[in-house]
């Protein structure tokens, strides 16, 4: 019947409208790619985006990835901005998207949604993505993925501003994997729910 376990799931609803609700930034590590992929990323970055080295401060990772953080502002408009690591070794890069090829919707227009079609496609094969291209939201743990030479490279993205979020979800589109970030978390732990029974 209709009140089957098997039918229903368990999930934790937040509004969008909670004070204290943001999205963070969901960056993305190529690792181990051959040397012609990671070429062919330098090319795209180059030919797209203009480049300002960037000076960390002195500090530990959490400071310096609070530091570059605030560096790559908030999206501004349609401009594309994003961070490099890894162009030459220790270096930290602002790319700013030079001029960008017209859209017509709020999904092709993410900064998410332009690296992957304009720079990260372009460079990896789609059989080669899954294992080239890494996401980690944790900026102090992408600076070490880089400095030990675990990723070659690293793109430092800035959140998906909430209300383009919001109108691309409500269309129904979706963004590339692992593009929002939500903080805060609901706390840890195991919920089992079982699927036998009825409710």
């Amino acid at each position: 019947g209709h009140d089957e376990s098997i039918n229903y799931r368990m999930v934790l609803l937040v509004s969008v409208d909670e004070p204290g609700l943001i999205t963070r930034g969901y960056h993305r590590t190529i690792d181990q790619p051959s040397p012609a992929e990671l070429n062919s990323l330098r090319l795209q970055i180059e030919r797209l985006c203009t480049l300002e080295r960037w000076s960390p401060p002195e500090g530990e990772n959490g400071a310096v990835a609070n530091a570059f953080t605030d560096a790559l502002g908030a999206r501004q408009g349609d401009e594309m901005v994003f961070g490099v690591l890894g162009l030459e070794p220790g270096s930290f890069h602002i790319a700013r998207a030079k001029e960008l090829p017209a859209v017509e919707t709020l999904l092709e227009n993410s900064e998410y949604s332009r690296l992957h079609e304009l720079i990260i496609n372009p460079a990896i094969s789609e059989e080669r993505r899954d294992q080239v291209v890494g996401v980690q939201h944790d900026l102090s743990r992408v600076f070490e993925c880089v400095k030990s030479g675990d990723s070659s490279l690293a793109f430092v993205m800035r959140p998906a501003p909430m209300d383009e979020f919001i109108g691309i979800v409500t269309r129904g589109w979706r963004l590339p994997p692992k593009a929002t970030n939500f903080f805060p978390k609901p706390s840890a732990g195991a919920v089992i729910q079982t699927l036998e029974g009825d409710l």
